[in-house]
């Protein structure tokens, strides 16, 4: 099963072709990652992530994309589960002071609360690319983007997977409904 997570990351094509769906397997995120930088004109990024397994995914992955675009990153961070909603507010003055002119950020939806409201409360609008814990806090009413540049990173198949989701069920698939699918189709297999 481990072969088949969605936060595969190395392997040979064949491993990745074996993937159903999957929440934004990591390596179909670098393309789409480096077109947000361009088309936000993102030069200096922050990236700011969990420590762990995503998180380390996930970096890995936007740095590729910093490269690919010809942006420079300027702030590249890691936190806990345990401190995130402690240091999410210092991670984003950080951001600011040095200069980042977009964010990429993966954690918790709690956190995603705390990101938000210190980028208002700095008046920091810059552009985000964030994991879909960010939809989930806005969508389930936890925060306001208002003004904010906010994207969520969404591969292609999890784009289609949530539309024929809501198609379906005629509703938002949750957070764990992608993975969830994927680890019954493997478990049937």
């Amino acid at each position: 099963i481990a072969d088949s997570s969605s936060d595969i990351v190395d392997g040979t094509e064949a491993d990745k072709q074996n993937l159903i769906f999957g929440v934004s397997p990591i390596y179909q995120i670098e393309v789409p990652s480096a077109g947000w930088l361009k088309t936000n004109n993102v030069k200096n990024v922050a990236i700011i992530t969990l420590d762990g397994t995503w998180g380390i995914a996930h970096t890995d992955a936007w740095v590729k994309s910093v490269n690919n675009a010809g942006s420079n990153i300027v702030l590249k961070d890691m936190f806990t589960y345990a401190n995130e909603v402690s240091v999410i507010s210092s991670l984003v003055q950080k951001a600011k002071a040095n200069n980042a002119e977009g964010i990429m950020w993966s954690g918790t939806e709690a956190g995603a609360i705390v990101l938000v409201k210190k980028m208002r409360e700095l008046d920091y609008n810059v552009p985000v690319l964030a994991t879909g814990q960010l939809a989930l806090a806005v969508n389930g009413g936890k925060v306001e983007i208002k003004e904010l540049n906010i994207s969520v990173i969404e591969s292609e198949i999890s784009k289609e997977f949530r539309k024929k989701y809501k198609a379906v069920y005629g509703t938002e698939p949750s957070k764990y409904a992608e993975s969830s699918y994927d680890l019954t189709i493997i478990a049937a297999k």
